[in-house]
């Protein structure tokens, strides 16, 4: 009998939502829309059948599928998630290099993610990206953090003199989005509030376990 090999993303995933079997074909989808950098509900239905609507509740939880419509614009706070023929969900530029690892290596590594994503985009520091990601971490609550936090971030990083245009570094990226909910602004607080990329961090907890 031949041996049957696992796909390495499936393997990835686990990191993510452990074995749950929505990983065999939450791999599928996202390797589809890895290659194409979007991918269709239609498609999505064919891969997962009547499991499609929670397949994309969670790679939205995790940001690696992102509605294209939107109410206003394209933050993802205004991104709209149907669920029905015609609409298309794209991929951030994070998770194309996150997932194309993955089906390299079967592992979910995200500072080699990072760093090669950053290098491609021709960062002038794209070695400290990495850290600066993890350094994001450190400073969020709930993958949220404020603009504070992303300059003690930026400072811990040894890139405080460009948080600035770093954040549109990293908003191009995939890896935030300023969140526009006035309700998640924590007491006292003034000026912008990030929401993090949850697919970053999967030591931090399921996102959509977050009320």
């Amino acid at each position: 009998m031949d041996e049957v090999h696992e796909c390495p993303l499936i393997a990835a995933l686990r990191v993510l939502i452990g074995e749950d079997p929505l990983s065999a074909p939450l791999a599928q989808v996202l390797a589809d829309a890895c290659a194409r950098a979007s991918i269709s509900y239609d498609t999505v239905l064919a891969a997962a059948g009547p499991d499609a609507e929670e397949l994309l509740l969670t790679a939205w939880a995790f940001k690696l599928l992102i509605p294209r419509r939107s109410a206003a614009c394209g933050e993802w706070d205004f991104r709209l998630l149907a669920m029905r023929p015609g609409e298309i969900y794209e991929m951030p530029n994070i998770g194309r290099y996150l997932v194309k690892n993955a089906l390299k290596t079967g592992n979910w590594e995200v500072e080699t993610a990072v760093a090669d994503l950053y290098r491609d985009m021709d960062e002038p520091q794209w070695r400290q990206i990495p850290e600066l990601v993890g350094q994001l971490g450190k400073q969020a609550k709930q993958f949220t953090i404020t603009a504070g936090g992303v300059h003690t971030a930026c400072r811990n990083a040894g890139v405080y003199h460009r948080t600035g245009p770093l954040i549109l570094v990293l908003k191009g990226g995939g890896i935030l989005s300023p969140k526009l909910s006035a309700r998640i602004a924590p007491a006292n607080h003034h000026g912008p509030i990030y929401e993090l990329n949850p697919s970053l961090y999967p030591d931090h907890g399921n996102p959509a376990a977050i009320t």
